[in-house]
Formats: C-alpha cells, sequence, structure tokens
C-alpha cells in the first residue's frame, strides 16, 4: 500500500468500520482490556508501590479482568454460533459480572499462592481452547485451517503492536530531547500498555473470523507449510531417534530413566501432536507429509511408554505433587492424541482440543484436581514415613525419633516445604497446630533431628521490603558524626556479600559492619558502641506490615534507637530476607551515626 493511499479517507473509513464492528462483536471483552489499560496507568501515575493495600486490589482486579476476558470470548462465540437474540447477550454479560464478582471477591484473597495462579493459568488456557473449539462444533469442516487463521492474525498484530509502539517510543524521545526536557518518562510505558491493551486486543479480535467467512487451503500459506515440513518434520525425526537410543540403553543397562526425561517426550510428543494437526489437511498433497503422518503416531508410541514409567517411578518415591500431575495429565492427552492418530477415519482433530479443554478444567476443579490429588497423596507419604518409624502416637501426634534414617528424615522435611510451598501447613494433617510457619528451629523438635546434611530448604517464606519515596521525610542529621551507605547480601552461603567500612571522625575510627548472621554493627576504635540484629527487625516489620498494614511499614523503615555509647538513625531502602531460615538475603540502609 503506498503511503498516499494509507492517508485516504477510504482507508481511514475501513479502518473506522472495523472499530465499530469489533466494539459490536465483542464489547465486554474489550470495556475489559481497556480498563485494564487504565487500571495500570493509574497504578504507575498514583506511584502505589508493590505492598500497599491499593496496589494489591489493583492486582487482584487486573487478575479478574484477563479471565473475564477469556469468558467473555467464550460466551461471545457461544452467542455467535447458537444464537444472537438481543437479550441472550444482555443477560450473559449480567452473568459474566457476577461471576467475576464472586471470582474476585473469594479466589483472588489469596491470588500470591501457588494453586491459585496455577488454577488461574489454566482455566484462562482452558477457555482459550474452547474458544477456538466452539464455532467448529457439530461437523464443520477445515477446523486446522482456522486454527492456523487465528495464529497468523496473532502475530500479525504482535507485528504491528510492536511497530507502532517503537513508532510512538522514538516519537516521544525526539519530543524529550529536542521540544520538552521535562516530559514525564512514564509517557513511555503508557505506550505500550495502550499499544497492546487497546490496539492490540482490538486489531486481533477485528481479524476473528465469523461463521459466514470461509476458511481454506489459502490458510495454511507456503512459508508455514514449508518450515513444517522442510524443517519440524526431520528435526523431531532426528530428536525421536536420540531418544529412541536412549531407549534401547535403558533395555541394555536396565537403569531406568530419571524424572527428566519425561519433559523431553512430552516436548517432542507436543510438537509431534501441532505438527500433525496443522499439516492434516494436506496430506495427500505431500508425500514426506503422508509418510510422517503415518509412521510417526505408531513409533512415539514406545517412547510414550518409557514416559509413564518414569513419571509412576517418582510418584511411587514421592508420591503426586502438581508438577508430576501435570505431566502425568499431558502425558494422557498426548497418548490419547496418537492412539486417535492412529485410530481415527476422519479428520474430525477438533477432539483432540475438546478432550484438552476438559482434562485442563478436571485439573483445577472438583476432587480429582491436582492440588486435591497432590495433598491427599503428600499426606499419605508423611503418615507412611511417621509410622515405618514408629513416630505416631496412639492418639495421632508425632513423637520424636532418634533412630529415623537420613533418608526417611530428609523426606519428612521434603512433605513439610512442599506444603509450605505448594498448599497450606495446616492441610499436613499429621502436623501440630503449634508449629506456625514450620522453621527449621520447630521441625526439629518435632522429628528429634535437625535436617540432614545436604538436605537444604527448597523454598522459603520470603518478605521484601523496599522504600516507597513519596513516604520518605527529611531527617535531622544535625549533630551526626558519620554516615555509611551500606549494602549487602547472602544468598544461601553461594553469593556473598558482607559489608565493612570505616570513617574517621574527631572522636576515633567509627567502623560499621554487616556479618554473615545479618548483626549490623557499630564500633568506635574497635569497641562496640550499638547493634541491630537485622534478621529479628525484617521478622518485626513483616509481623507489622501483617497487623497494622503497608503505611506503618513503611514508618518502620526509619530505625531511631540510642545507647549509652550512640544515637543512631537507620533508613532501611531495600530489605528483603526468610521467615523460615531467619537470614536476610539482601540489604542496603544508610546509617547516621552520633558517638557519645
Amino acid at each position: 500500500m503506498k503511503i498516499k493511499e494509507f492517508f485516504s479517507r477510504r482507508n481511514f473509513e475501513r479502518l473506522g468500520d472495523l472499530f465499530v464492528a469489533t466494539w459490536q462483536r465483542y464489547p465486554l471483552t474489550l470495556t475489559q482490556s481497556y480498563l485494564m489499560a487504565a487500571l495500570v496507568i493509574y497504578r504507575i501515575e498514583a506511584d502505589l508501590g508493590y505492598n500497599s493495600a491499593a496496589a494489591e486490589v489493583i492486582d487482584k482486579l487486573l487478575f479478574t479482568l484477563v479471565l473475564g476476558i477469556a469468558i467473555s470470548l467464550v460466551v461471545e462465540a457461544g452467542l455467535e454460533r447458537f444464537a444472537t437474540v438481543l437479550w441472550k447477550r444482555l443477560v450473559s454479560y449480567g452473568v459474566q459480572i457476577g461471576l467475576l464478582v464472586l471470582y474476585y471477591q473469594y479466589v483472588m484473597a489469596d491470588y500470591q499462592t501457588d494453586a491459585v495462579l496455577i488454577r488461574h493459568f489454566m482455566l484462562i488456557s482452558a477457555l482459550l481452547f474452547a474458544f477456538t473449539a466452539i464455532p467448529y462444533l457439530l461437523k464443520r469442516e477445515w477446523y486446522e485451517f482456522y486454527v492456523i487463521r487465528l495464529i497468523a492474525r496473532f502475530f500479525e498484530t504482535l507485528a504491528y503492536t510492536i511497530v507502532l509502539g517503537l513508532g510512538v517510543t522514538a516519537i516521544l524521545f525526539a519530543i524529550e530531547n529536542l521540544l520538552y526536557e521535562g516530559m514525564s518518562g512514564d509517557l513511555y510505558a503508557y505506550t505500550w500498555i495502550l499499544s497492546f491493551c487497546v490496539f492490540a486486543s482490538t486489531f486481533l479480535l477485528g481479524g476473528v473470523p465469523r461463521l459466514s467467512d470461509m476458511v481454506g487451503r489459502d490458510e495454511l500459506g507456503k512459508l508455514l507449510q514449508g518450515i513444517f515440513t522442510y524443517v519440524i518434520l526431520p528435526l523431531l525425526s532426528v530428536y525421536s531417534l536420540v531418544l529412541y537410543i536412549y531407549f534401547f540403553k535403558i533395555i541394555f543397562t536396565m537403569n531406568w530413566p530419571t524424572g527428566m526425561v519425561s519433559y523431553l517426550v512430552i516436548f517432542s510428543s507436543a510438537i509431534g501432536t501441532l505438527a500433525i494437526f496443522l499439516l492434516s489437511p494436506v496430506l495427500e498433497e505431500n508425500n514426506w507429509i503422508k509418510g510422517f503422518n503415518t509412521w510417526y503416531p505408531r513409533a512415539v508410541l514406545p517412547l510414550l511408554a518409557m514416559m509413564f514409567v518414569a513419571i509412576f517411578m517418582r510418584i511411587g518415591q514421592y508420591g503426586i505433587t502438581e508438577n508430576r500431575y501435570f505431566i502425568l495429565l499431558f502425558g494422557i492427552w498426548v497418548a490419547f492424541a496418537y492412539l486417535y492418530f492412529n485410530l481415527r477415519k476422519g479428520r474430525r482433530n477438533i477432539m483432540l482440543v475438546i478432550v484438552l479443554v476438559a482434562l485442563m478444567l478436571i485439573s483445577v476443579v472438583g476432587p480429582v484436581s491436582a492440588f486435591s490429588i497432590s495433598r491427599r497423596s503428600q499426606n499419605s507419604r508423611f503418615n507412611r514415613i511417621l509410622a515405618d518409624n514408629q513416630m505416631l502416637a496412639v492418639d495421632g501426634t508425632i513423637q520424636a525419633s532418634d533412630t529415623i534414617s537420613d533418608e526417611d528424615l530428609s523426606q519428612l522435611y521434603e512433605v513439610v516445604d512442599y506444603f509450605r510451598r505448594n498448599q497450606e501447613l495446616s492441610d499436613l494433617e499429621a502436623m501440630p497446630d503449634g508449629i506456625g510457619e514450620g522453621k527449621d528451629d520447630d521441625l526439629e523438635a518435632l522429628f528429634g533431628a535437625p535436617r540432614p546434611e545436604g538436605s537444604k530448604v527448597e523454598w522459603g517464606n520470603y518478605y521484601s521490603f523496599h522504600e516507597n519515596g513519596n513516604n520518605r521525610e527529611p531527617l535531622d542529621i544535625s549533630g551526626y558524626d558519620a554516615y555509611f551507605h551500606a549494602s549487602a547480601f547472602n544468598y544461601e552461603g553461594e553469593k556473598v556479600n558482607l559489608y565493612q567500612d570505616e570513617i574517621v571522625t574527631g572522636q576515633g575510627v567509627v567502623e560499621l559492619s554487616i556479618d554473615e548472621n545479618s548483626l549490623l554493627l557499630v564500633s568506635l576504635d574497635g569497641q562496640e558502641r550499638y547493634r541491630l540484629d537485622l534478621s529479628d527487625y525484617g521478622d518485626k516489620l513483616y509481623q507489622l506490615e501483617q497487623d497494622e498494614g503497608y503505611q506503618s511499614m513503611q514508618e518502620a523503615l526509619v530505625v531511631r534507637e540510642e545507647t549509652d555509647g550512640a544515637q543512631v538513625i537507620i533508613y532501611l531502602r531495600r530489605l528483603r530476607g526468610d521467615l523460615l531460615t531467619e537470614g536476610i538475603e539482601d540489604v542496603e540502609l544508610e546509617c547516621f551515626i552520633d558517638l557519645r
């Protein structure tokens, strides 16, 4: 298109018609997308920080709106497929809004937990897959080409959005450097927010085919077909050969596979499924594609069997966790897909997507969800280890043991770590109520032995506090003798940067240090004048924020203390630690010292 044609009245009228038509077709979807842009811009403009109550509300709203977009897409696809009556649309909007209010109120209450985030992601993914399938239910053909059209539109939208964002960014850069030096840097962020939430959403949905639109062979362009035919299919063949060599190695050495093989087989099998799915309508056009479609679904079955052996070995040793559940679930779906490819007589590949949607919903909702099954499995594993070591009393309480093996003891600690990380510690049924967060000191008393050497904590209960510049008030530092700007970090002894510095004053040499135990010391000529345990203070900040809120925590970032030997003001600019190990991983502070 020539520049003159691009800026022609006819072209702008066409773009306007597309915008109006897209709004008429997806009003609730675009409303939510635009609202997301407004909320993100407001959060930046208001400088709410990361831990404030208002920031938390906006985060939960954003999560809810993303789910709302996915729900609205499915509903609109269903209404377009089966009914277009206005009153049904209006009723559906009311129901969707009601569902989102309930979801925000009850599910998003614990939105930062792994279980909620995984459930959220799986629900959105299932809804998006369902959105692609609904228009092609009831025996419509060429579903594969419809999916290709959607994929092509997505990448086309991504390219246009990036070009638009870069163009506007370049214009803003020129304005800032040539015309107005005081321009807010936030405008760059707003550009990209609006590009993705406003332009991209509208342009993407504007290209979704209607039921009356015909899709066919032209959707699979020569480039895409060439990539799959001459790049992806040969690579999959070689990759499968490598897995087969490993498979025969296992048979000869009797050294059974580790958990990694499951991921390798799932990855290659999923790519193979996608390739066969997209190329199946053009089997008769290319002998290489036809041959691959015939032998690959059969050749991959022994590899899937090896994968299931690896998965069940891990489950037998360590029980079911969410990761193993989802690997098993997608392994079952991939196995179903290849059995379907081997046995099918027609080309109803939409069945694969329908089954995938069902499995994804089952995995996060109901009594056989990943979280319910994992919780029961890990409870059973924990109780079995306790029973094998005679650590369960008649009343069900845990008794300490001095004869438990390091392997069993490590597994007990691992189960506790799992519940701290993925569930709630209260869901571990045998665990006493008084254990609280499950610190290692408490567990050592409970089990009768410390965590074995080499069995480290895999997950902690971290807090992270940062200064909010808007809350910082001027400090009166008149009369203070020394100033230090200190930073230190200690990540499990692997990356350590402790702090020590000194300043010569009229009263002597003043030294400030932060040691490996997170202890801040101030000394004058080698004599200690003041100390602060940063780990203990981090715990206090965490509890203060829980009890009194974000603003109280921000105020407590300024420490004013006076001892017989010194008066200090410490301004904590950054503090990150772990409640479970009671250690500080990262700290940055300013310290003003008045010596007596």
